[in-house]
């Protein structure tokens, strides 16, 4: 099987700020991959399914909340899976975390530094307008060392 599977931190659309998104890749150079995958969440309570996809030779599938709904966070992992529904292959997000005052941006405060945790820019003359902060993307969270973490509901 060639594919080949990587998270990576992007711009969200639909919400603002950024988020974790899963890229698949079909490294195979001369024909298609067809397969089943799996999205599940750190406790495995919701997986998300989607059988019989193809990509073809070194095309990209991406999947995240601005395109199919599903926000990652720490633990969740992405499977391919079998007819059997067992893993055949497996990525899991594992985003590296700094302890308590070593996060080299805010150290340990969680407050973005650009914009002091408003989330804007203000400008200083009077007639301008405040605008969003790029660091944080509007949510004044330090974007460096802030994980997202998945809440457990019991049935």
């Amino acid at each position: 099987m060639g594919l080949k599977g990587t998270f990576k931190q992007v711009h969200c659309n639909k919400l603002g700020g950024r988020m974790w998104s899963f890229e698949l890749r079909n490294t195979n150079i001369w024909q298609k991959e067809v397969f089943s995958i799996g999205i599940f969440d750190i406790y495995q309570q919701n997986p998300w399914f989607w059988r019989n996809q193809v990509l073809k030779s070194d095309e990209v599938a991406v999947f995240n909340y601005d395109n199919i709904g599903w926000l990652f966070c720490q633990g969740d992992f992405v499977a391919i899976l079998d007819e059997n529904d067992r893993i055949l292959q497996r990525w899991t997000l594992e985003i590296p975390e700094y302890g308590p005052g070593e996060c080299p941006e805010c150290h340990g405060s969680h407050v973005c530094q650009k914009c002091g945790g408003s989330g804007f820019l203000f400008p200083k003359h009077g007639d301008e307008i405040a605008v969003k902060c790029p660091d944080c993307d509007g949510l004044g969270t330090c974007q460096t060392c802030y994980v997202p973490r998945r809440e457990r509901r019991f049935i």
